[in-house]
């Protein structure tokens, strides 16, 4: 088990994703590298480099925006048991999202992190990279 990668997170309206797409591709001269649809709660999601855009509603972002940054990681189950042994508390337990697995974990310094464990085959259906419409 290990990080994989570490995202900060931006959170906006969204009205605002295409462009906010835009300014970072431009800042990092990286292609967005996934957009998602979060349909249950009501989020749309995409990925730019190291930045996780969260778009959509301010009522739909309030349960989000408490976390800190969103670590991918290569195995979500065994993570958790190390977490807890090291003194984090598991704020929501490993569950299914649209791209695979994720849990909120409270850090020993209070931080509030998200570990997602992508499934290929999960991320496969969503469509990555999408183009602007």
């Amino acid at each position: 088990m290990k990080v994989l990668h570490t995202l900060i997170r931006v959170y906006i309206e969204k009205e605002q994703l295409d462009d906010t797409i835009t300014f970072y591709e431009n800042l990092f001269h990286q292609q967005c590298s996934l957009r998602a649809e979060y349909e249950e709660k009501d989020l749309q999601l995409a990925v730019v480099d190291h930045t996780l855009i969260i778009a959509g509603t301010a009522e739909a972002r309030v349960p989000f925006q408490a976390t800190n940054a969103t670590l991918l990681v290569s195995d979500i189950h065994g993570l958790k048991d190390y977490l807890l042994k090291e003194g984090a508390k598991v704020l929501e337990e490993p569950q299914k999202v649209p791209t695979g697995w994720n849990m909120l974990v409270e850090h020993p310094d209070g931080i509030r992190v998200e570990y997602v464990e992508h499934v290929q085959e999960d991320v496969q259906t969503i469509n990555v990279a999408k183009s602007r419409t």
